[in-house]
């Protein structure tokens, strides 16, 4: 587990990596296509597919809640410019990968779908 032990104003951990840590978290959330590790889009297997479905409705979930608490929190902020930097920073990040979650959910509604069918065709030769 990764030490977030709060020490004071400023001072959320001493981890000497973090800076890169947060360098790396951001280049992810940045890339609306990017697949999780062990993620094989093109396969057929539908308990593949169902773990993908899986894990996506809960990232999607957690994603979900982390949205409305930090909007919910935002809007509870006195001063406009927290709310401005709230809404250009945390927000935005939330949102964008909110979008890659659903789009990649409804991949693997698609790919259900497909290999379901596939596995009918094949069951009826």
């Amino acid at each position: 587990m990764v030490d977030r032990t709060i020490r004071g104003p400023g001072e959320a951990t001493d981890d000497p990596d973090l800076h890169e840590r947060s360098v790396q978290a951001a280049d992810k959330v940045a890339d609306p296509d990017r697949l999780l590790p062990g993620e094989e889009p093109a396969t057929s297997n539908l308990e593949d597919i169902d773990h993908w479905l899986s894990v996506y409705s809960e990232l999607l979930g957690l994603k979900e809640r982390l949205v409305d608490t930090t909007e919910r929190a935002a809007s509870e902020l006195d001063e406009g410019d927290a709310q401005t930097e709230v809404a250009a920073t945390d927000l935005t990040l939330l949102e964008g990968e909110r979008r890659r979650l659903w789009k990649r959910l409804r991949y693997w509604q698609r790919r259900k779908r497909e290999a379901e069918r596939e596995a009918q065709r094949e069951a009826g030769r």
